[in-house]
C-alpha cells in the first residue's frame, strides 16, 4: 500500500499522471510505468528518456539536481551553462579564455568563438607564431626565409636547389632509362640514380649539355659537342671525332645528329635501325625498339628499321618533334597537335585532344606536356607509369620509359626545375635523390 501511494505522489509531483496508468514495480521486466511501450526495469517517466525511476536525481525533464548556473544534457548530466567555464561551481575559465564571463581569449593573438583562430591572417599554428606563407618569417611575415628569395619568396636562394621547399636537386634536363634515370644539374654535372648492375649510373665527371638514357646505357654531349657513353652494350661505342647537336639512346643502340645535319647510329642493327638515310638536313633523332625516326629542317619525319606495326610509317605532315617507343611513334605537328602511329595496344596512341608542347613515347605508354604545362600520360599502366601525381606543379618536360616516368617542373625566372617521378620503385629508379 505504501509503495502504491509513493508512486501516485511521485507521478503527481514530477510529471502528472496518464489516465488508466497501472502502477507496477520498476524492477519488473514487464513493467511499463508510463505507458510508452518500453518494458524494462528502468522504465522512464513520460517524455523523458533521461529521468529513471531508479535514479530520481537524473536531471533533464525531472529538473532535479542541477544548479542555477548549470544546464542538463539529454543524457541526464549537469554541465556549466557557460561553455567556457568549468569547476564544481562553474567559476573557472577553461584554458584559452579569460574575463569575468570567460568570453575573452586569454591570448591577444587569438580570436573566434573557441579562441582557436589567429587574429592576424598572416599567421597560423597553435600559438599563432607561424607564417601562413611557409616561405616567410619575421614579426610581420615580411622577410623571406634563408633558402628563399624574390618578391614573393618563391625562388630558391641556391640555384642548384628546386622544389616547394628548395630541398630537391634542380635539373636542367632529365632522361629515363630502362630501370634508372639521369639528369643534368645547373653546374652541368650529371646526376643519375636507380639500377647499376651494368654500370648504367657510373657516369663520367665532365660538364654536359644534355643526356640520353637507353635500356642499360647512356650517352651525354659535352660543350665541345663530343660524346661520352657509359653502361653496357654496343650502344656505348660512340664514333670518335664527330661533333653532335642531338643524341638519343635505346635498347642496345644509339643515334645522334651531327652539327652538319648528318644522322649517325651505332650498336644493334637486327632490324636496320642503325641504317640511316644518306642526307644532311636532320635536326633531331629518336630511337625506339628496333626502329628510328628523325626530324628534318623542313619539318618532315623520316623513319627506318622495324615497321611490322607501322611504327616506322609516319603520316604525312609538318612536325615540330618526333619520338619513338616500342611499337609506336609520336610527334607534335606545327599546329600543336600530338599524333601517334603504329601499335595502339594499351591505348598508347590515343593522344588527348589538347595542344601539346611535346609528346614523348615510352615503351608501352606515352606522355605529353600541354601548353598549360600540365603532364598527361596514357597507355599501359601496370606499374603506375601513367599515374601522374596530383599537384599544382607546372612542368617543362617529361620522359617516359618502360616501367616509370620522370618529369621536370618549371622554375620562375630560372631554367629547369626539380624532378618528379612515378611508377615502378624497384632500384629506386623513380625516387630522385635528395641533396
Amino acid at each position: 500500500m505504501m509503495f502504491r501511494t509513493f508512486l501516485t505522489l511521485l507521478c503527481i509531483v514530477s510529471v502528472g499522471c496518464m489516465e488508466k496508468l497501472e502502477p507496477c514495480h520498476p524492477l519488473d521486466p514487464t513493467c511499463d510505468m508510463d505507458g510508452d511501450g518500453i518494458f524494462n526495469g528502468d522504465d522512464d517517466f513520460p517524455g523523458d528518456a533521461a529521468c529513471f525511476e531508479r535514479n530520481e536525481s537524473s536531471c533533464s525533464a525531472c529538473n532535479i539536481g542541477c544548479a542555477s548556473f548549470e544546464s542538463c544534457t539529454a543524457q541526464g548530466e549537469c554541465i556549466c551553462t557557460n561553455p567556457n567555464k568549468t569547476g564544481d561551481g562553474c567559476d573557472i575559465c577553461l584554458d584559452g579564455f579569460t574575463g569575468p564571463d570567460c568570453m575573452d581569449c586569454a591570448s591577444p593573438l587569438h580570436t573566434g568563438e573557441k579562441c582557436d583562430q589567429c587574429l592576424d591572417p598572416l599567421f597560423m599554428g597553435a600559438n599563432c607564431d607561424e607564417c601562413v606563407d611557409t616561405h616567410r618569417t619575421g614579426p610581420e611575415c615580411g622577410a623571406c626565409k634563408d633558402q628563399f628569395t624574390g618578391d614573393d619568396c618563391s625562388i630558391c636562394t641556391d640555384s642548384n636547389r628546386a622544389g616547394p621547399d628548395c630541398d630537391d636537386y634542380a635539373l636542367l634536363h632529365i632522361s629515363s632509362g630502362g630501370d634508372f634515370t639521369c639528369g643534368i644539374l645547373p653546374n652541368h654535372k650529371l646526376l643519375c640514380w636507380g639500377a647499376n648492375y651494368k654500370g648504367q649510373i657510373d657516369h663520367p665527371e665532365g660538364e654536359y649539355q644534355t643526356v640520353a638514357c637507353g635500356h642499360r646505357h647512356s650517352c651525354a654531349i659535352d660543350f665541345d659537342g663530343h660524346l661520352d657513353c657509359w653502361g653496357n652494350g654496343n650502344g656505348v661505342l660512340a664514333p670518335e671525332g664527330e661533333v653532335f647537336q642531338n643524341i638519343d639512346a635505346a635498347n642496345g643502340y644509339t643515334c645522334g645528329v651531327t652539327v652538319d645535319g648528318r644522322a649517325l647510329c651505332w650498336g644493334e642493327n637486327q632490324f636496320g635501325q642503325t641504317d640511316v638515310p644518306d642526307r644532311a638536313d636532320f635536326v633531331k633523332i629518336d630511337c625506339g625498339a628496333g626502329h628510328t625516326c628523325a626530324l628534318t629542317e623542313s619539318g618532315e619525319v623520316i623513319c627506318w628499321g622495324r615497321d611490322f606495326l607501322g611504327q616506322a610509317s609516319p603520316p604525312p605532315g609538318d612536325y615540330l618533334s618526333v619520338t619513338c617507343g616500342w611499337g609506336h611513334s609520336c610527334g607534335v605537328t606545327t599546329e600543336g597537335f600530338g599524333v601517334c602511329w603504329g601499335s595502339n595496344s594499351d591505348g598508347k596512341d590515343k593522344v588527348p585532344p589538347v595542344n601539346h608542347e611535346s609528346v614523348i613515347a615510352g615503351f608501352r605508354h606515352t606522355c605529353g606536356v600541354t601548353l598549360d604545362h600540365d603532364v598527361q600520360c596514357w597507355g599501359s599502366n601496370d606499374f603506375g607509369q601513367t599515374d601522374v601525381p596530383k599537384n599544382d606543379f607546372a612542368y617543362s618536360m617529361v620522359s617516359p620509359s618502360v616501367r616509370h616516368t620522370c618529369a621536370l617542373t618549371r622554375r620562375e625566372g630560372l631554367p629547369g626545375g626539380h624532378p618528379v617521378c612515378w611508377g615502378e620503385t624497384q632500384y629506386e629508379m623513380s625516387i630522385p635523390p635528395k641533396p
